[in-house]
């Protein structure tokens, strides 16, 4: 009997913010990737925005890398498209 994959939570609100993405507009084209998700304005701290940054790096390495392979590089290592969270910019 086969195994039957289901998903957790952060795959599920992965997959709805993929959709709401498609349908929806926005004034930028970056406007609706989010790197962190908050409760409330109070649980923006020093700890969120490091997380923030360390996800939006993660995101930009991510990209840059399927970028240079769909491009038809030979030998591409990931550490050659790494982001440092330190260079990224609080906004």
């Amino acid at each position: 009997m086969r195994r039957v994959k289901y998903l957790n939570n952060r795959d599920l609100l992965a997959e709805i913010h993929k959709s709401k993405g498609t349908y929806s507009s926005f004034v930028e084209t970056d406007d609706h990737i989010f790197d962190v998700i908050v409760p409330t304005l109070e649980k923006i701290n020093i700890r969120s925005i490091a997380l923030a940054k360390k996800n939006r790096a993660k995101k930009l390495t991510q990209l840059a890398w399927e970028t240079a392979k769909e491009e038809g590089q030979k030998k591409i290592k990931l550490t050659d498209f790494t982001v440092s969270p330190r260079k990224i910019d609080k906004t």
